[in-house]
């Protein structure tokens, strides 16, 4: 394969890239900061989580971008929580 064949593909491969991930919203009740940290662990160390942000008014949405997360499986650990 030749260098402008793999730059091409390359090229292709992050243009794909946002369409390969997945966004997942929960939106949380939290009654303090610590709440908010502890949450926000648990959404960082979820397989295949890229990005973990909080979004909303009140910050009560914790929003995670990742591939081939499983949105149930984040849900209840945040629920047993």
């Amino acid at each position: 394969m030749c260098v402008h064949s793999q730059n091409a593909l390359f090229l292709l491969h992050l243009q794909l890239l946002p369409l390969l991930l997945q966004k997942i919203v929960i939106t949380l009740k939290l009654k303090c900061d610590k709440c908010r940290s502890k949450a926000m662990k648990i959404a960082a160390v979820a397989d295949g989580v890229i990005s973990v942000a909080w979004e909303g008014d009140e910050k009560n949405k914790v929003v995670m971008t990742g591939d081939g997360t499983d949105a149930a499986i984040v849900t209840w650990n945040l629920h047993v929580y």
